[in-house]
């Protein structure tokens, strides 16, 4: 008899101790899931402050600014976007800003797919001439490739907004 409660109870111990370790892993796992997702979000947040950075420095600027900046950005981005919501859309990339339209009157940006950016699905980059940008493509995208994109930003000495991209 006493071999047997002794059996049952290392079963049971055995059995807790199963149960106790699935749900350590199925712990980590969710924090980690939390973290990476918690880490691209703040380097989408980055990427946003980068570029108006950039695009103020050239805005300030008293004589010509052409140059390409490369920037950071989570590779679950695909493309960015800078789009004219008072002009239609139209382009390779018209389908991308099918729910960009539905977004503040002001915003002139967006990345694509739009459900992978966190909170920063659309935005207003400010000191944009949005019109000269999409002046041949609306909206105009650019293609994130190995988590970095290269952005054209180009100022004319007697511009007074900066335009981004090749049709500047």
């Amino acid at each position: 008899m006493k071999n047997k409660k002794a059996d049952i109870q290392i079963s049971f111990n055995m059995i807790f101790s199963i149960i106790l370790i699935i749900i350590f892993i199925v712990t980590a796992t969710y924090v980690i899931k939390k973290f990476i997702n918690t880490s691209q979000c703040s380097q989408i947040g980055i990427f946003k402050n980068d570029l108006q950075n950039e695009i103020d420095k050239a805005w300030a600027s008293t004589g010509e600014s052409v140059y390409s900046k490369s920037f950071d950005i989570p590779s679950k981005i695909t493309y960015i976007c800078f789009a004219d919501k008072n002009k239609t859309y139209t382009g390779t990339y018209k389908d991308y800003a099918r729910d960009f339209k539905y977004s503040n009157p002001g915003n002139n940006f967006f990345f694509f797919p739009m459900k992978n950016a966190c909170d920063f699905k659309t935005l207003t980059i400010k000191h944009i001439d949005i019109k000269k940008t999409t002046s041949s493509i609306n909206p105009y995208c650019i293609p994130v490739k190995n988590g970095k994109v290269d952005v054209r930003i180009v100022k004319g000495i007697t511009d007074s907004l900066v335009c981004i991209g090749d049709s500047c």
